[in-house]
């Protein structure tokens, strides 16, 4: 599945150039599918209310870009050694998804990481509240799916959400996995 997971991501990136302009912070994430013995899953955080921003909520691991961070692929990094507690070296980076704007005005690129090691998180407590691991198998189960309706500049938007064990995914996140979700159900 990874490796042609990687070719779509390959195409894919040269079909999304980035179009988005005007006042809006520049940050990334990781999305991390983990391979174990029986399912690929993906990789969640529940976010503090310690934080500034999407206090409580489920994300991938990432944040704002700092000036000292090389690029955007190298914050997604910094970031997830600092929420997760793991070293980036155990991450393979397979490709880019689509950048994403959230209602807070960042400009989310995220990046697709996998590992088929066993990771050991020791999360900073005042980031990440839980550790999610969800099977790609369950993220696609109908059952698990929830539609969302937001309204933008008076035009209704209906995205994809998605419930997993009393955890709520929505909004940026959710637009994030269902790209990703997408892209694998083309296999």
């Amino acid at each position: 599945m990874i490796e042609k997971l990687k070719l779509q991501l390959e195409s894919h990136q040269h079909e999304n150039k980035s179009s988005f302009s005007g006042n809006l912070t520049p940050s990334s994430v990781i999305v991390l599918i983990i391979q174990t013995e029986s399912a690929y899953k993906i990789l969640f955080n529940k976010r503090t209310y310690n934080v500034q921003d999407h206090k409580g909520e489920i994300s991938f691991p990432g944040g704002r870009k700092d000036k000292s961070d090389q690029d955007l692929l190298s914050t997604a990094l910094r970031e997830f050694e600092e929420e997760m507690g793991v070293a980036s070296t155990n991450i393979d980076i397979i490709g880019k998804l689509s950048d994403v704007v959230t209602s807070s005005n960042y400009l989310i690129t995220p990046y697709v990481g996998t590992t088929s090691s066993k990771l050991h998180f020791s999360p900073n407590p005042k980031e990440v509240e839980l550790i999610i691991q969800i099977p790609i198998q369950e993220l696609t189960n109908h059952e698990n799916l929830r539609n969302e309706v937001r309204v933008t500049n008076n035009k209704p938007n209906k995205y994809t959400c998605y419930v997993y064990q009393g955890n709520f995914i929505w909004g940026a996140t959710a637009r994030i996995l269902t790209e990703l979700l997408k892209l694998i159900e083309r296999e």
